[in-house]
C-alpha cells in the first residue's frame, strides 16, 4: 500500500496566501502561451517552513476526473493541525489546465492544490496555491496546470471549524490561456476592460492585461487602476527579448483594494504594466487610468514622523478645487514612513467638521484615494491608509463648507 507523507506549508494555514518569489527578479514571456508551471514549481521549496502533519492512503483517495463533481458533508472533514480538509486526487493529461471550484452555502470553503508526490520527500510542496474567496459568496476555486506527473492533490477545506452542511467540488478541463497581446494605453487616457477565464495567464496564474502606456521620454506618469470585482494589481517592468522583467509592484493604494504606481517612461517614452488580479481566481471588470505626476501643489507639504501629533490652523488659502462646494481651505501633509506601511490617522476640531484625504497631486489635479468625515467621535476624522513605495501620497486636512479653524492631527 503507498501512502503519501502530506506536507503542509505554514503559508498555507494563512488564507490567500501562497508562496511567490522575488518580486523583483520576476521574468516572464508575455509573447508566449504559459508552459507548464504552477506558482512555486522551480522555486519554492519549503524546507525548514514546511511540516508533515499526517500520512494519507493514497489509494483509497477518492480520484476525480475532468467534468466530475462531487459532494460531501462539513462532518467529512478531518483535522490536522488547526485545519479542516478533505483530500482528493486528480489524474490528468500533462500540461492540461483545470478549473477547480468548491461551493457551498452552508459554510465558507477552502481550497489548496499541489502537485506533491511520495517522490517530492518531506518538507516540499511543489505549485502549491491556496484560494478561500475567489468564487461567489463563500465559494473558492482555482486554475492550476497538471504537471508532469500527471496527478494534482487537492484540499477541500473550511475556513473555520465548528460549521455544519454539505459542500460540493467540481472539476473542469479548460483551453489553453491565449498569449498575451499588447494594448496601448496613452497618457491622460482612461480605459474599461474586463478579465475573465479566457485572459492571458502570469507565472502565479492569474488573469492579467499587458499595456503599453506612450508619453514622453523621461515622464513620470501615475498609473491606476480601480476594480468593485477583484483587488487590483499593478506591475511595471519592461521588455527584454520578448520577456517581461518585473520592477515594481502595488496592490494597495489607499486603503482600498485598488492599486496605483509612479512610473518614468523609457527613452521612448514607453512602460510595460501588467493589470492583473491579486488572487488567482478573481474576475471582472476594471478601470484603468495614466496620467502625469508633476503636481499642481504650490507649497511643499508639512513632513510629519508617525506617532506624532501636530496641532494646526485652518485658514483662508488655495482651493483644492474651486467647483466642488465640498472642498473648502486645507493644509497638506507628507507623513515619513515605510513603503506598504498601515497607519491610522485622525483629525479632531471643535470649529469644524473634519474631513481627511489621501490621494496624490498631479498635472491635472488631485487623485482622491480615500477620504472620510465621520469615522472619528462626532464630527471628527478617523481613516486607515497604506503608504505608497514611491512616497506621493499626500494626506489634506480640510473641512466641510470652507470652514475655518484649529485642528489636531494624530497619526499613529
Amino acid at each position: 500500500m503507498k501512502r503519501l507523507a502530506l506536507v503542509v506549508s505554514c503559508c498555507l494555514l494563512l488564507p490567500g496566501c501562497f508562496p511567490t518569489g522575488d518580486q523583483q527578479e520576476a521574468v516572464f514571456d508575455a509573447n508566449a502561451v504559459p508552459q507548464v508551471h504552477n506558482p512555486g514549481e522551480e522555486r519554492t521549496q519549503w524546507g525548514e517552513q514546511a511540516q508533515v502533519v499526517g500520512t494519507v492512503d493514497i489509494d483509497g483517495l477518492p480520484v476525480l476526473s475532468a467534468g466530475q463533481a462531487v459532494e460531501g458533508l462539513y462532518a467529512d472533514l478531518q483535522e490536522e493541525a488547526g485545519e479542516l480538509y478533505k483530500l482528493y486526487r486528480y489524474r490528468g493529461q500533462p500540461g492540461e489546465l483545470i478549473m477547480i471550484e468548491m461551493q457551498s452555502n452552508d459554510f465558507d470553503t477552502t481550497l489548496t492544490v499541489g502537485s506533491g508526490s511520495p517522490s517530492v520527500g518531506e518538507g516540499r510542496c511543489n505549485g502549491c496555491v491556496h484560494n478561500d474567496d475567489a468564487g461567489s459568496g463563500t465559494n473558492s476555486r482555482l486554475r492550476y496546470f497538471v504537471p508532469d506527473s500527471g496527478d494534482v492533490w487537492i484540499r477541500a477545506g473550511a475556513f473555520e471549524s465548528g460549521g455544519s452542511g454539505r459542500y460540493r467540488l467540481h472539476i473542469s478541463s479548460l483551453p489553453r490561456p491565449p498569449a498575451a497581446s499588447e494594448m496601448n494605453l496613452q497618457v491622460g487616457g482612461q480605459v474599461s476592460q474586463q478579465l475573465g477565464d479566457n485572459s492571458p495567464l502570469d507565472e502565479e496564474m492569474r488573469p492579467y492585461h499587458w499595456w503599453r502606456v506612450q508619453g514622453s521620454p523621461g515622464q513620470r506618469v501615475v498609473v491606476r487602476m480601480q476594480s468593485e470585482d477583484f483587488d487590483a494589481l499593478l506591475q511595471v517592468g519592461h521588455m527584454a527579448n520578448g520577456r517581461f522583467h518585473l520592477q515594481n509592484t502595488n496592490d494597495d493604494s489607499g486603503s482600498s483594494t485598488d492599486a496605483r504606481l509612479i512610473v518614468t517612461l523609457d527613452g521612448n517614452g514607453q512602460a510595460s504594466v501588467r493589470a492583473l488580479s491579486f488572487d488567482p481566481g478573481g474576475t471582472g471588470r476594471y478601470t484603468l487610468m495614466a496620467m502625469n505626476s508633476k503636481g499642481q501643489l504650490q507649497t511643499p507639504p508639512t513632513r510629519i514622523d508617525v506617532g506624532t501629533t501636530v496641532r494646526g490652523r485652518l485658514e483662508k488659502s488655495d482651493l483644492l478645487n474651486e467647483k466642488d462646494e465640498e472642498d473648502g481651505y486645507f493644509d497638506v501633509y507628507a507623513i515619513n514612513g515605510s513603503p506598504g506601511q498601515r497607519i491610522t490617522v485622525q483629525l479632531e476640531s471643535s470649529d469644524f467638521d473634519a474631513l481627511l484625504r489621501w490621494g496624490i497631486f498631479t498635472q491635472n489635479g488631485f487623485i482622491l484615494e480615500n477620504e472620510d468625515d465621520d469615522g472619528g467621535d462626532g464630527t471628527n476624522s478617523r481613516m486607515t491608509i497604506t503608504l505608497d513605495n514611491q512616497g506621493e501620497g499626500r494626506l489634506l486636512v480640510t473641512s466641510i463648507g470652507y470652514a475655518e479653524g484649529g485642528y489636531t492631527l494624530r497619526v499613529h
